[in-house]
């Protein structure tokens, strides 16, 4: 049992550990040895709210609610980075190849630059914390993006669903929808469940494919 009696985020599991952060205004994530339960190690973040945490090449990647992206080594939880990237950070995380990929809002860490507020999907290389490309978008992201073939699906909380060049940030379709959930990415298609109204009040669940190519 976890502290403070909160939900938490999904576990991420990994080579026989699972990694789970202690939910929103909690300050803890833990590793635990998936066959016995025990905890194999667990860190104290400075800011609430770790999220559901993706792991690749032996690193675990989470963020907090308010407002840091951080990277640990998935055997000992040693950091080996984090950044503070706006308030707040709703959405997880995703990894492929190497890369980070997570939405932000903007227009609070270059407040003296009159950015204006908005959100950011942020490319980011994940051993360094390196910042690759950043692309502009809509809002806020439901979930995490999805990664396929070098391609990044998002669906954003105004509906707007898009699709990026993972190596370059580049919009290669975007796409004005109802849609309620993240996007599922099968074979060449891209599905996203959308609401739609039936008899004025009930709202019921309708799919909308979408090819990868646009």
């Amino acid at each position: 049992s976890f502290p403070g009696g909160r939900p938490i985020a999904t576990p991420a599991y990994d080579k026989g550990m699972l990694f789970v952060g202690g939910g929103y205004g909690s300050y803890e994530f833990i590793a635990l040895d998936a066959a016995s339960g025990s905890v194999a190690w667990r860190t104290t973040t400075a800011d609430d709210g770790p999220t559901a945490a993706v792991v690749e090449d032996d690193l675990v990647a989470f963020n907090t609610e308010s407002c840091s992206i951080i990277v640990c080594k998935a055997k000992t939880g040693q950091v080996v980075w984090q950044e503070w990237l706006g308030d707040p950070l709703m959405s997880q995380p995703a990894i492929d190849k190497g890369r980070l990929f997570l939405a932000y809002p903007t227009g609070q860490r270059n407040a003296q630059h009159a950015t204006p507020r908005g959100h950011v999907m942020l490319c980011a290389d994940l051993y360094t914390g390196r910042h690759v490309w950043e692309r502009e978008i809509t809002g806020d992201v439901m979930t995490a993006p999805v990664i396929n073939k070098d391609q990044v699906f998002f669906t954003c909380f105004d509906g707007t669903a898009f699709c990026l060049d993972a190596g370059t940030g580049k919009v290669e379709w975007r796409e004005q929808t109802d849609s309620t959930a993240a996007p599922l990415v099968v074979d060449d298609e891209v599905i996203m469940p959308e609401k739609r109204q039936v008899h004025r009040e009930v709202e019921e669940p309708v799919w909308r494919r979408h090819r990868h190519s646009g």
